[in-house]
């Protein structure tokens, strides 16, 4: 049977209830999921409970990595030969959409440290004040804190359900 829609952030689901099936039970909303993560468990619960194993989303093959010399010589020789993205791909055993992503990247910059890989790097860097430090610090404790609730109220259901 259908349960009907979930109310947002209010309902969450679990496994047995001493009857081999999934039931929903409500947990407080200043969990805020999202309709998305309800939506997944709802539908999940109702395969399980239908006798069917949910089926994963497969999972993409990560490219090979890259170097940042390498990258310069693939958009060099992309631009010597006339854009032809496809036949680089091929040449350089990359993806079509990487040729062409860095290429437009040193396209618009007209630079080629547009092509190093900066990710993690502003992570690091601390604020420049005693404020601003303060401050992500108090954010960093609250997202801690909300996520051991979180954790705290599903292992007291997990608990509950089992006795």
């Amino acid at each position: 049977g259908s349960w009907g829609k979930p109310p947002y952030s209010d309902w969450f689901f679990s496994d047995f209830n001493h009857t081999g099936k999934a039931f929903p039970f409500s947990i407080p909303s200043r969990y805020q999921f999202t309709q998305n993560i309800l939506h997944s468990l709802r539908n999940w619960v109702i395969l399980y409970n239908n006798g069917k194993e949910p089926v994963r989303k497969r999972v993409r093959k990560m490219g090979r990595k890259v170097s940042y010399d390498e990258k310069i010589e693939i958009v060099k020789w992309v631009l010597k030969h006339n854009h032809d993205y496809k036949q680089a791909a091929q040449k350089f055993d990359i993806t079509y959409s990487r040729a062409y992503a860095w290429t437009q990247k040193y396209e618009q910059a007209n630079d080629w440290t547009a092509l190093k890989d900066r990710r993690g790097k502003a992570r690091g860097r601390q604020p420049a004040d005693r404020e601003k430090q303060l401050l992500k610090e108090i954010r960093d404790l609250k997202a801690k804190l909300r996520e051991r609730e979180v954790q705290i109220a599903f292992s007291k259901k997990l608990i509950e359900i089992s006795n």
